[in-house]
């Protein structure tokens, strides 16, 4: 019994440690969603699962397919995982979906020299 009192909280607190924003509609079939996870939760991977999974499941109940525009992912202290994904929530009887242009790569690299 004292076992389990003492993982009690533990187990609470990483459950915590992961978030979305929920999904919000920017456009007429356009979506974007937002995920946060600490890195007991898998840090970038596992924000970029919440919202995917998230984002997936808006398009299921809506009898669409899920077709992802961008994905960001980032860092925010302390050490979490970040991912920002925007999507459409296409019909899957319209034919292939017009793919998003792709980014240059960019023109400035900054080096960290400090090490």
């Amino acid at each position: 019994m004292m076992k389990t009192v003492k993982l009690l909280p533990l187990c609470v607190l990483l459950a915590a440690c992961a978030q979305s924003s929920g999904v919000k509609k920017i456009g007429s079939d356009t979506y974007t969603i937002s995920a946060v996870a600490a890195p007991a939760r898998g840090g970038v991977v596992g924000a970029k699962s919440i919202a995917l999974t998230e984002a997936g499941e808006k398009c299921q109940s809506l009898g669409r397919e899920l077709h992802v525009i961008d994905i960001s992912t980032g860092t925010a202290p302390p050490m979490a995982g970040t991912a920002d994904v925007t999507f459409r929530c296409v019909d899957p009887k319209a034919g292939p979906p017009v793919r998003a242009v792709e980014k240059p790569a960019p023109k400035l690299v900054i080096e960290d020299q400090w090490k």
